[in-house]
């Protein structure tokens, strides 16, 4: 996978005080990163270093394979294949949200008709299309990140940042910006995303990364920790012979299962299926009535790696 973004290295001091400590990550195109942590872990400064707002003490950045520099007459050329969608958006409260997103639209050079099809697609996915000929100062906080989310995306740039995206709105919305996020997705775009939503983060992210008081705590894809010592449940009709019990011993590749009434618990960090479950009791004619699986949840990993964290 190509990587769209790497962060090398990077540290950051306040005065004496160290608010990032090494950070080394990448982003694959059409990968979408998950970057968690408590107020003050040290999210939003990594992010404000990624896009210059800020000078990182020591470490780099890199766009598609080239180190960037920040202070170079080239930056603001990089800048285009970025998209923006901030905590606390600014925007020229007595214009509409049309003329506001027609002036950044401006700022990346994009084409008229490029930009009205862009807008006109977005808005209606949103659910704002009445409301984009409507002053921004009476927009909610809600309607705010919509027209934020937009202005992000409305140039398709190869990656998008987005800081707390799903702050105030409601369910209808988190839906709409979800299916919009997973389509660009799927088309190619990368997405950088911090958040304390972890039940959306769940649903959308490929990487995550926990960070705490500036250290990554976890670095994984979120399939693979998911199912990490997953635990499962088989209900079958039939009786269990001890040779079974010793082949689905070596089946499972674990000895961590019971059985108990025709239920059988186990736990393991493969991946297992319906079908591969079902394929293995056929040999033994022995019918699946059931099967499920009870796999981590991110909102679980991520109060677990604190919780080890905080016992160290």
């Amino acid at each position: 996978m190509q990587d769209i973004i790497e962060v090398k290295n990077l540290t950051k001091y306040f005065g004496d005080k160290k608010v990032l400590n090494n950070i080394n990550f990448k982003i694959g195109k059409g990968e979408v990163l998950a970057y968690l942590g408590h107020n003050g872990a040290g999210k939003t400064t990594t992010l404000r270093i990624i896009l210059g707002l800020i000078p990182a003490t020591d470490g780099d950045v890199f766009l598609n394979g080239g180190k960037i520099d920040y202070n170079s007459d080239k930056f603001d050329e990089i800048r285009k294949n970025f998209g923006v969608m901030l905590d606390y958006p600014a925007f020229y409260n007595e214009l509409t949200a049309y003329e506001n997103l027609k002036i950044f639209a401006g700022l990346y050079y994009m084409d008229k008709n490029i930009f009205d099809k862009n807008v006109k697609e977005l808005s209606a996915k949103l659910e704002i299309s009445e409301a984009l000929n409507t002053k921004l100062k009476t927009f909610s906080k809600g309607m705010r990140q919509k027209i934020s989310f937009i202005r992000a995306i409305q140039h398709n740039p190869q990656i998008v940042f987005m800081d707390e995206p799903m702050s105030g709105l409601d369910p209808v919305a988190r839906v709409k910006m979800r299916e919009i996020i997973l389509d660009l997705k799927q088309k190619g775009t990368s997405f950088f995303i911090t958040s304390h939503d972890l039940e959306e983060m769940d649903k959308i992210s490929d990487h995550i990364i926990i960070l705490e008081k500036g250290n990554i705590l976890l670095s994984s894809k979120l399939k693979e920790i998911k199912f990490d010592d997953v635990w499962y449940e088989v209900k079958i009709e039939g009786s269990m012979k001890d040779k079974i019990l010793t082949d689905l011993s070596g089946f499972l590749k674990t000895s961590e299962f019971r059985f108990d009434k025709n239920i059988l618990n186990f736990k393991s960090n493969k991946n297992f299926s319906l079908t591969d479950i079902v394929d293995f009791f056929n040999q033994y004619n022995i019918k699946v009535s059931d099967f499920s699986k009870k796999e981590n949840s991110l909102e679980k990993i991520y109060f677990e790696v604190l919780k080890r964290n905080e016992n160290k």
